[in-house]
This record gives C-alpha cells, structure tokens and sequence, in this order.
C-alpha cells in the first residue's frame, strides 16, 4: 500500500468545535476546545503549500510546534496562524517568520517549528510520553480541513505497516477508518487521555495515514529535542 501527501489548500478561516461521529464523552467540550487552540494553520507561501500543526512546548519566549515534513519543504521560514476561542472567524495572531527547527529523515514526515513570543500559548498538547503506549481506537484528529481553522473530528484508527508513495520500504503508521479532508496534513492525532499521539501525513484508498507516537519521540530523541515530550517535575 501506497500513502499520498494530503494535497494543500487556498485558505479560508471558521473556528469551531466539529465532533462526529462520536458520544461527547469520550472526548469532553474542554478537551475539545483545549486542542483546537493549540492546532494552528501552517503556510509555506514559497512552495504554495498549506496545512496544520500543533503547539506542543511554550519555554523561554518561544512556541514549538510539530507539523508534517512534506508542508516545509523548500524554506526555512513559514507563516503560522493562530487562533483561540473569542477571535471566530480570524486568527489571533499572524507569524510570518517562523523558523523550521528540525526536519526528519527518510520516510518520517514530521517538523518542529520554532516561533519566537512571549504571548500565552492558547493551547498545549502533549505528546505522550514513554511511559505510554496507546492502543487501537477512538482518536481525536485535529486540522485546518478545506483551508479553515481548526476543526476536529473522532474516527477509529489502528495501527498497521505501510509504505509510502515511491518508496520501497514499509513504516509503522496509524490508519483511519476514514479519509481526510485537504489542509488537515500536520495536524494532531489525540488518544482517549488526550495526549498527542499522531500526526497527519497523507491519504490513501479513503483512509488517511498518521506518523505514529514512536516515530514522533525518536524524530524529537535525534534531533535533541526529547525535552519537547518528557513529562514535566
């Protein structure tokens, strides 16, 4: 099986909560709107790509937002959006030059994005740390789908091996039920504790395909940048 990039999007804003087709309390309104507010819109204007990310570390003036690999190639620089609860239909604030920290290598999609600011992060996920180790199931996936702000939606997911578009080695991903709309690449995948568990990466056959939580940490391991997910003392 092959996966595709979700393709990139113009972009348009709406904020709202967007949950279906799941019972609200395996996923409460508070998390909900605590997730919304961290997942932001990411825009690579050199390459004309668009998608998510998600603001996962506030420290010492500066956010640090995971996205996918595929939506910063071809720059260093990106333009992010951020939105929170009271600022419906507009972001909050524009950051025009937010610098890619880190880039995986080989079939793992994934960045880290640095953005310089001593404004409150609106939200924080939390990637889960080594101590978790989710399972198959109802997961939260959080994107700017169709160029709007952030949406999010429950869907079942498991985890399979698969192999990347023009590649010939398989990978450890997670698997939807369902597919995804365009501009949800990046975005988080969140398990039932709301921890941050996956990241949008592409689509394939109605299904859309997720970074799994054990590529995350060690993308974060190799790059310095296991402080990002460690549990706070």
């Amino acid at each position: 099986m092959s996966i595709m990039n979700i393709p990139s999007v113009a972009v348009v804003f709406l904020l709202q909560i967007q949950l279906e087709p799941i019972d609200a309390k395996v996923f409460p309104k508070e998390v909900q709107t605590k997730s919304l507010t961290a997942t932001v819109c990411v825009i690579n204007a050199s390459q004309k790509r668009q998608g998510s990310g998600t603001i996962i570390r506030q420290a010492k003036g500066e956010y640090y937002i995971l996205t996918a690999r595929h939506l910063v190639e071809g720059t260093e620089e990106v333009e992010v959006r951020i939105f929170t609860a009271d600022t419906p239909p507009l972001p909050k604030k524009v950051h025009r030059t937010v610098r890619v920290l880190a880039r995986a290598k080989g079939e793992h999609d994934l960045a880290i994005l640095r953005l310089r600011t001593d404004d409150p992060a609106p939200g924080i996920l939390r990637i889960a740390p080594d101590s978790k180790d989710p399972s198959n199931g109802t997961m939260l996936a959080l994107g700017c789908s169709e160029g709007a702000a952030p949406t999010c939606r429950a869907d079942k997911v498991e985890k399979k091996m698969v192999r990347r578009e023009g590649s010939t080695e398989k990978t450890i991903m997670w698997e939807s039920a369902t597919s995804s709309a365009a501009g949800r690449s990046g975005g988080a995948l969140l398990d039932q504790s709301a921890y941050l568990v996956g990241v949008a990466s592409g689509i394939s056959k109605g299904k859309a395909y997720y970074c799994h939580i054990d590529d995350i940490r060690a993308f974060l391991r190799a790059n310095g940048l296991k402080w990002l997910y460690e549990e706070e003392k």
